[in-house]
């Protein structure tokens, strides 16, 4: 039987021991029948063994009514003397004579009350284990007073009810019936914590009862746990600002241009540029109700913490890109990029070649050459135009409208770039020497036309007047 359920007792009254010539009253207020008792550990069986009393003060410890001591008048009487008589422990009591008690001490005498509390203290436990379960015994307790009740008393305030003198019939499991649900009930414990048949096999070796097989389960779940590796996974957060204006700018940029959008993106696709705007301004701390969708933009546009205008700008910056590169000339192979840090005028260094070796003889002296330099000069320009939106293109919503736009404006980039190479090679400016740079002097100028101008170009002259390799 599980320590939790409650246990069936059936007890005969002893005779009724009052005696009104002396208000006396005797009781057993103590036995060792075990009652299920739990702590922090869970259920045990406590037993109090009569050996360890200490009745050294127990003479005239009050007795009480049903525990309460909220006034005097709620003590009833007080003990006369405590004795042990084998597993059991015996109390004489002297009940008052005063007049509000009297309905008290007549109920005791016709025998209507007869239940019979202790409260008492422990001083030290000793606990054992066995097939029933946990048990505990103190190895020193004192009575700290007797109480009169007719309900039993709260398991928690560790008061024990004593009805008569002891009980003559226990129905409890037998040894050979509470073994097996022993087993049974630590398999089916073990099994739930998702542990091995082995584990149940050594509790039940050990003779544990449950509520050492429920810490061992515990352990084992923990050392398991703490030997689990340990996966983290670190990706933006949902809120975050920056990834939704982020994924915002990619849908605006697929609805534009096309494209298969990435999965996060995805739920962005649908929304229009109103739904964007009012968004911007929520998270800026700005209210849009009742606003209208002209109100809403102009808000989003001026609003210095609202990222509409950012978003905006970046998607239809993406969308140029894209149209920009589709774009370009291959003119541009013909040259090399660099980056400026500023408009300044700035100067490329070339370097002349070191020629070619001589011939060093078995006692000769190597001979010291010298390169030849000069300098281009660059700098950045810029170029560009510019082209309003209207609010109605924002309201309307027309996305194709402004991804021609921005395309337009992408491709205008790339032609600009083509006609600027265009002009700087059919131009043949002058270098720095004052040459241009196809000349009959640097042996590159062909004379049947453009036609050859790839052929001129490899043969160019070096600084020092040698041809350059083919």
């Amino acid at each position: 039987m599980p320590l939790d359920d409650p246990m069936i007792r059936a007890a005969a009254t002893r005779p009724n021991s009052y005696d009104p010539e002396t208000r006396t009253v005797s009781a057993v207020i103590a036995t060792d029948h075990p009652v299920t008792r739990r702590d922090a550990r869970g259920p045990f069986l406590e037993i109090l063994t009569a050996d360890t009393l200490d009745s050294s003060a127990a003479e005239g410890l009050p007795v009480l009514d049903s525990h309460r001591i909220a006034s005097v008048r709620d003590q009833i009487g007080r003990v006369r003397s405590i004795a042990v008589e084998g597993p059991s422990v015996l109390a004489l009591l002297e009940l008052t004579s005063a007049e509000d008690a009297a309905p008290i001490v007549q109920r005791i005498a016709d025998g209507t009350v007869s239940g019979v509390s202790i409260g008492y203290r422990v001083t030290g436990w000793t606990e054992k284990f066995s097939p029933r379960g946990r048990t505990k015994s103190p190895t020193g307790w004192r009575i700290t007073e007797v109480t009169l009740t007719s309900n039993p008393a709260d398991p928690t305030a560790r008061l024990r009810q004593k009805e008569n003198d002891m009980p003559d019939t226990i129905e409890t499991l037998s040894a050979d019936e509470a073994e097996p649900q022993r087993r049974r009930d630590i398999r089916g414990l073990v099994r739930s914590a998702g542990l091995g048949p082995e584990v149940a096999d050594e509790l039940i070796d050990q003779n544990a009862d449950m509520t050492a097989a429920k810490a061992a389960d515990w352990d084992a779940m923990e050392s398991r746990r703490r030997s689990a590796p340990v996966i983290r996974t670190h990706a933006p957060a949902n809120d975050d600002p920056a990834v939704i204006r982020q994924r915002r700018e990619e849908a605006l940029h697929v609805r534009m241009a096309g494209g298969e959008p990435a999965p996060e993106v995805r739920p962005y696709l649908t929304e229009s540029f109103l739904d964007m705007a009012r968004d911007s301004l929520a998270r800026a701390g700005v209210s849009t109700r009742g606003m209208t969708a002209d109100e809403t933009f102009t808000r989003a546009g001026e609003h210095t913490t609202s990222d509409f205008p950012l978003l905006v700008s970046n998607a239809m910056g993406k969308s140029a890109l894209a149209s920009y590169h589709a774009a370009e000339s291959p003119l541009k192979r013909l040259g090399r990029q660099r980056s400026l840090s500023n408009f300044k005028t700035a100067t490329s260094i070339r370097l002349g070649e070191m020629g070619r070796l001589e011939e060093l003889g078995e006692s000769g002296e190597i001979t010291h050459t010298s390169r030849a330099e000069n300098g281009e000069t660059m700098r950045l320009k810029t170029y560009a135009r510019g082209l309003n939106v209207s609010r109605q293109l924002l309201i309307d919503d027309d996305l194709g409208m402004l991804g021609d736009m921005t395309a337009a404006f992408g491709e205008a980039a790339a032609q600009t770039e083509a006609d600027i190479m265009v002009d700087l090679i059919t131009g043949n400016p002058d270098l720095s020497d004052g040459v241009a740079v196809f000349d009959a002097t640097r042996g590159n100028l062909a004379g049947t036309g453009l036609s050859l101008g790839s052929e001129a170009t490899w043969r160019r002259w070096k600084l020092h007047g040698n041809p350059c390799a083919a």
